[in-house]
């Protein structure tokens, strides 16, 4: 008798991703375990039901330590620049790699408190942390003092999400599988850098 095949909790969790990805939320647990070469029993040993399997597999794994960097804030006009650029490039990558997953749990009806931890988005983080770097660019004279931070980060990051969200929404199928061929990211991020662009003409000192 062979003997079961042995699989990392990782493994198992990176394989059933791939899976719901290519297939949508709808894939049995049985179509699976057959994929990954394990008994399907094996699979409800680690995770209780299709679902827990489905939030553990595809819960956002990006994380944004990288906005820290924003709490020191800005020093000069090129750190604007520069700190901006950033943030377009990082938000794209999240999209990117978040978005897909997103869909198809969207699809399976589950909700955001299912996923993260108090039911909050991680670009709420991201928020507070431009809040943060936004208040020290008017301490130090480089962004105008009349600004109001918190409304300016959230027109900064809900423009930069709706944009890549959107993109995302429309070339989804009723299973959640978003058709990444059609998707031009290289161009949502020249279109998020020209939000930007035009967010930082409006604020800075002259």
């Amino acid at each position: 008798m062979a003997r079961p095949k042995s699989i990392t909790d990782l493994q198992l969790l990176n394989s059933a991703r791939e899976s719901f990805l290519r297939n949508g939320h709808s894939i049995s647990i049985q179509d699976i375990a057959k994929e990954i070469g394990i008994s399907h029993a094996a699979i409800f040993q680690r995770y209780g039901s299709k679902r827990e399997l489905l939030i553990e597999s595809l819960k956002p794994r990006v994380k944004f330590a990288w906005a820290q960097q924003l709490l020191d804030g800005p020093r000069s006009v090129e750190d604007i620049r520069l700190h901006m650029s950033l943030l377009c490039d990082q938000m794209n990558h999240y999209f990117r790699e978040v978005a897909p997953c997103m869909r198809v749990l969207h699809s399976a009806g589950v909700l955001p408190f299912e996923v993260f931890e108090g039911g909050n988005l991680p670009t709420l983080d991201v928020m507070n942390y431009l809040v943060a770097w936004i208040e020290k660019g008017k301490e130090r004279k480089l962004i105008r003092d009349h600004i109001d931070c918190k409304s300016a980060a959230s027109v900064i990051v809900g423009a930069l999400f709706a944009r890549s969200y959107f993109k995302n929404h429309v070339l989804t199928s009723s299973s959640g599988l978003v058709e990444e061929e059609k998707i031009d990211f290289d161009a949502i991020l020249g279109e998020m850098k020209g939000m930007v662009e035009f967010f930082i003409a409006a604020v800075i000192v002259d």
